[in-house]
């Protein structure tokens, strides 16, 4: 569903990501793990065109989408859900919501099934986005990206600043938006979540996959792995 080849990219003349190459099949759950600092948000700001790729090649369903902008990927199937967030905070949860009906064609996340997914959004459909909780906030973007109706859902930290309670609710709709078909790409510091939701691992180190494998082989070899990232 999604890949990059051999990629290479840069921030101005600082080399960001050297031969980086991942790819997510139909139906999966890949998580990229690492330090902070390692390549992984940068992995995902490539992936949806906002960071060039400067050699090798990006593909989005058997397309080589590698000169193709974010707003040409989004129309495609592809989403971001960024670390920031980046809810319209004057808008309420509904206009927020109403947002990705935009220029996105009409598929099988509608309103009311995302709704279903985060039932606190139905209670503050009303309410302004800045004065959502950081969770409700975080439940706001993930679910203005569901409505895209993408292939491939891309999440970066989405359980950062979390509480406990609202960590369960984000990981039980990912593993809901999974089982519904949808392929997801997760980079979380949580390892525990990473380790129970996903199909396959990258680890990435100073901006290139350091080490690939499932979740078991990661616990088989895990002081090894560790050696690379910081858990």
């Amino acid at each position: 569903m999604l890949a990059l080849e051999n990629v290479d990219a840069f921030y101005g003349k600082a080399i960001a990501l050297q031969g980086v190459s991942i790819h997510v099949g139909r139906g999966e759950v890949v998580s990229l793990l690492g330090r902070n600092g390692a390549g992984k948000t940068t992995t995902l700001r490539t992936c949806m065109g906002l960071l060039p790729c400067a050699s090798g090649r990006r593909v989005l369903a058997g397309e080589n989408v590698t000169r193709l902008g974010p707003h040409q990927l989004s129309r495609r199937g592809l989403a971001y859900v960024p670390e920031d967030r980046q809810v319209f905070p004057n808008l309420s949860v509904e206009e927020n919501l109403a947002v990705a009906g935009v220029a996105h064609p009409s598929g099988p996340w509608t309103l009311e099934r995302v709704y279903e997914l985060f039932p606190r959004l139905r209670e503050r459909a009303r309410s302004n986005a800045m004065s959502l909780s950081g969770g409700e906030q975080q439940m706001l973007s993930i679910a203005r990206a569901v409505l895209t109706n993408p292939q491939v859902l891309m999440l970066d930290e989405p359980s950062e600043g979390l509480a406990p309670l609202v960590v369960c609710a984000v990981r039980d709709a990912i593993v809901a938006l999974n089982s519904a078909g949808m392929a997801i790409v997760l980079v979380e510091q949580k390892l525990a979540i990473p380790l129970e939701i996903s199909h396959r691992l990258y680890v990435m180190d100073h901006g290139s996959v350091a080490w690939t494998g499932t979740p078991e082989e990661f616990r088989s070899n895990r002081l090894h792995v560790e050696q690379r990232m910081t858990v």
